[in-house]
């Protein structure tokens, strides 16, 4: 009976300390999961890392992005740096530069690219008529962005004449309600609207002059105004004036049929904050 009444101490003893090392066990276990947890980076809902950066709530204009179009991935100065031609009047391909615009700190950020992806092209086929639509211009746009992904080159687009006014800080601009053959608007302060649209383009205070295209002379908005005029005699007149971001740091309109060999394409696009 002594010997059992003995063994009954030992026993609650051993049981206690399986407790306390079961305890102490578990509590490791927690402290290093949640390690582990801490060291993985953020994903995606499909399970891919997400890319962390110090991009800004709102972007300022003009702000840099590297990013690749063909692939949808955000790079690096030194992936661009790799890309050889990547600023090239015509280069449509690899990490590229890309400036933001009009961030409003929504879903989406809206990005320039820095140079043309075609020197020069005409506007339409009937500039001077009831339909002179930019048809020629969006078509070659279409072509140049064909090889980018589809989610990006839905978006692909030219900017416009009131975005571009925005920029500088006028939101009441209406391109459509403006004296097209005679308003212009300058664009100093905002070299980057303007980089690479000529080989002189720095004299007007662009980031970079571009290298010899030609003609080149800036690159056509999405913006243009048509119009007619009846004449004493009876003969029917139409004009379709366009606005254009010229190199020599101004937005203004020209007559999109004598136009054809100055302005050329930089598309604008928009991607998802997310990806920043």
């Amino acid at each position: 009976m002594n010997e059992r009444k003995n063994k009954k101490p030992v026993m609650i003893g051993l049981c206690l300390l399986a407790v306390l090392l079961i305890g102490v066990g578990l509590a490791l276990f927690f402290i290093f999961n949640d390690k582990d947890k801490e060291d993985v980076p953020p994903t995606t809902n499909g399970g891919e890392q997400q890319r962390t950066s110090d991009f800004p709530e709102i972007a300022p204009n003009g702000y840099i992005v590297y990013f690749n179009p063909e692939t949808g991935q955000v790079g690096t100065e030194a992936d661009y740096n790799a890309n050889t031609g990547a600023s090239d009047t015509g280069n449509t391909s690899g990490f590229m530069k890309w400036y933001v615009f009009n961030d409003d700190g929504g879903d989406r950020v809206n990005l320039l690219l820095d140079h043309n992806t075609t020197a020069t092209v005409q506007w339409g086929s009937n500039p001077d008529s009831p339909d002179g639509k930019p048809d020629i211009l969006m078509n070659q746009l279409a072509k140049d962005v064909a090889g980018w992904t589809n989610e990006v080159k839905t978006t692909a687009r030219l900017i416009s004449a009131n975005e571009v006014a925005l920029v500088m800080g006028i939101s009441d601009f209406d391109s459509a309600l403006e004296d097209m053959e005679s308003h212009a608007l300058e664009l100093y302060g905002h070299g980057w609207l303007y980089d690479r649209t000529s080989v002189e383009s720095q004299e007007w205070g662009a980031i970079n002059n571009s290298e010899p295209s030609g003609n080149m002379l800036g690159y056509w908005t999405s913006s243009y105004e048509f119009s007619r005029s009846d004449w004493l005699d009876g003969t029917v007149v139409y004009f379709t004036s366009a606005w254009a971001v010229w190199s020599v740091a101004t937005l203004g309109s020209v007559d999109a049929e004598e136009s054809d060999n100055v302005y050329g394409i930089r598309p604008a696009i928009s991607i998802l904050r997310t990806k920043l």
